[in-house]
């Protein structure tokens, strides 16, 4: 006995030392408050305020010896206003009479914690820890949310990209307690602070963006009250010299209302992939002038349609046989004469050109599922997709990325990255400036001349798909605008069987649902003011019907009135030429 005596006081004292006061040590993890995001003009979007959780000592609450266990959830459930099942599942979290913690309610408001703890029940405590709040719920499809343990729920915007920064360093609190679990007063005590997360400064501009929601949803509903039952849209504003983009927004339909709201999840314009339709011919059409394959007054001889593998192509209404400079072609949109120009590019360089301007490819922002949109290499072009290609047609893009193609334009050639993040900031208030991500060249500055003097034909000319209605669909008398508009079919899930070739293989049109009805993406997509661009501007109507289904009756209204109050909000001065239009339709 003297002998083991011995050994415990020596050779393994230390050991049993340390297991012992490990024993009576109650450690306490302490979370950092989440960094700020805020929008460019340092307007809070997401922000972590303390609430208090409400949590419990099982030991105490509901054990044998506790007077009255049963009174006591009463009166915490009648506290705490819960249901029957909510009330069952705590007590089945409370009724664990050896655990020592178990949560009650996490992060409730003053009012409510101040309920429960005024009963005084045994057992039942309080902490603080922050609660993420998003002031006035704007773009929230890009700042995305958190779970109630703050950090970035999976698939989650700006939340999930960047939380390794936002979500700070943990801190610890330890106490030495005796047998009961109360504290020992003069006992070990170590509080190691928690460290805060890095704040953001996004490039979005708050104001911009609720106006631009708001016109978004006011827009679509007005559709729906003119006859044309659409089913959604998007938005993209971007700043045409550093790629900021300042505005996201979409809409879609209640599955269970089928009204029309605003997401507040999935973000339309970086996570949908959609064929772009005719808005997609600025790239060979830029691709043409910039490889010196055609000259903006070069005639094309075009014939009223082109046979392409088992296909015919043919504008909207077959044509007939007609000249077309490069400059008609694109005003006109004209099918036949862009897959003329496309051809005489070849198939490598209009890939080339496509990926260059930023198709096929994530962009930087690197967003949670971010689509990289479907461009197959042009070796795996077949059949009528070799031509189609050139009108939109057999590719699928995101609205960031064509927003991102035209933007190249107005950026005479060079294309800029798309960016959402402008700074971050050191929980002591050191700001940490975003560089804007070096642009590559894509066409010369005189094919994107040349390619902005067709555009604002587009807008300006009689023969324009804009021009030809231009004060119904252009209403903004006192800027420039250059762009492009964009009809494209919509794949459906089940593809419609339209008939036989000639060995008798079915032959399906993936556009048509089973009704046989055909549905439609209507986009415009321009940059403004054209003589000295300032933004760039991407319009998409999701399934608009009727007469609306076209990308200048459907998107480009939307894009004078999104453009109109951007020039206000940014204190854009007018152009000194107006609209640009040398003869203004009517």
């Amino acid at each position: 006995m003297v002998l083991r005596v011995a050994m415990l006081q020596t050779v393994n004292r230390s050991t049993y030392a340390a297991y012992g006061e490990s024993k009576r040590l109650s450690t306490v993890t302490l979370t950092a408050s989440r960094g700020t995001i805020y929008d460019r003009n340092r307007l809070e979007l997401a922000i972590s305020a303390p609430q208090k959780t409400i949590w419990a000592d099982p030991r105490l609450v509901l054990a044998p010896n506790v007077a009255d266990p049963e009174g006591n959830l009463e009166q915490l459930a009648a506290a705490l206003n819960l249901s029957p099942f909510t009330k069952a599942d705590l007590r089945q979290r409370l009724n664990i009479p050896k655990k020592d913690f178990a949560y009650v309610a996490r992060q409730v408001d003053d009012a409510t914690a101040d309920r429960v703890l005024a009963l005084k029940l045994p057992g039942i405590f309080a902490y603080a820890e922050p609660k993420r709040f998003n002031p006035g719920d704007l773009a929230l499809s890009t700042v995305g949310h958190t779970d109630i343990d703050g950090i970035g729920a999976e698939g989650s915007g700006i939340e999930k990209v960047f939380d390794s920064l936002l979500t700070g360093t943990p801190g610890t609190f330890q106490r030495e307690v005796d047998v009961n679990g109360r504290t020992i007063p003069v006992g070990h005590h170590e509080l190691i602070p928690a460290q805060p997360g890095k704040s953001l400064v996004l490039t979005i501009d708050s104001t911009l963006t609720y106006e631009v929601e708001q016109m978004l949803l006011d827009h679509l509903n007005g559709l729906r009250a003119k006859g044309s039952a659409t089913t959604g849209g998007m938005v993209t504003v971007l700043d045409r010299t550093t790629g900021d983009v300042l505005a996201l927004a979409s809409v879609s339909t209640d599955p269970t209302t089928k009204k029309l709201q605003i997401n507040q999840g999935a973000n339309r314009p970086l996570l949908e992939a959609f064929e772009p339709g005719s808005v997609m011919k600025i790239v060979p059409a830029a691709g043409a002038l910039d490889s010196g394959a055609s000259l903006l007054e070069t005639s094309w001889h075009l014939d009223s349609l082109i046979t392409s593998g088992d296909d015919e192509i043919h504008n909207a209404e077959v044509s007939p046989t007609r000249d077309r400079t490069l400059r008609e072609i694109v005003v006109e949109s004209d099918n036949v004469g862009v897959v003329k120009l496309a051809q005489a590019i070849g198939p490598t360089k209009l890939e080339s050109y496509l990926r260059s301007f930023g198709f096929g490819a994530r962009t930087p922002i690197d967003f949670p599922d971010e689509s990289t949109g479907i461009l197959p290499p042009n070796s795996k072009w077949y059949g009528s997709q070799k031509d189609t290609i050139a009108y939109g047609q057999g590719v699928s893009i995101t609205q960031v990325q064509l927003a991102a193609a035209m933007n190249t334009i107005a950026n005479s050639g060079t294309y800029v990255a798309p960016r959402l993040l402008s700074a971050t900031i050191d929980p002591d208030g050191t700001v940490h400036d975003q560089p804007v991500v070096g642009g590559h060249r894509v066409i010369s500055e005189q094919a994107a001349a040349d390619m902005t003097d067709a555009l604002r034909g587009v807008v300006c000319d009689r023969a324009g798909t804009v021009g030809s209605h231009h004060d119904t669909y252009m209403n903004l008398p006192a800027y420039s605008v250059a762009g492009k508009t964009g009809t494209a079919y919509k794949a459906q899930s089940k593809a419609r069987l339209v008939g036989y070739d000639k060995k008798g293989h079915k032959k399906f049109d993936s556009y048509m649902d089973e009704t046989g009805e055909r549905h439609y993406m209507a986009s415009f997509a321009g940059f403004l003011p054209a003589n000295d661009p300032r933004l760039t501007i991407a319009v998409t109507i999701d399934e608009p019907t009727g007469p609306f289904r076209f990308g200048a009756s459907g998107a480009a209204p939307l894009f004078a009135k999104i453009g109109a109050e951007a020039m206000r909000l940014l204190s854009v001065p007018p152009s000194p030429e107006g609209t640009g239009c040398v003869a203004p339709t009517k």
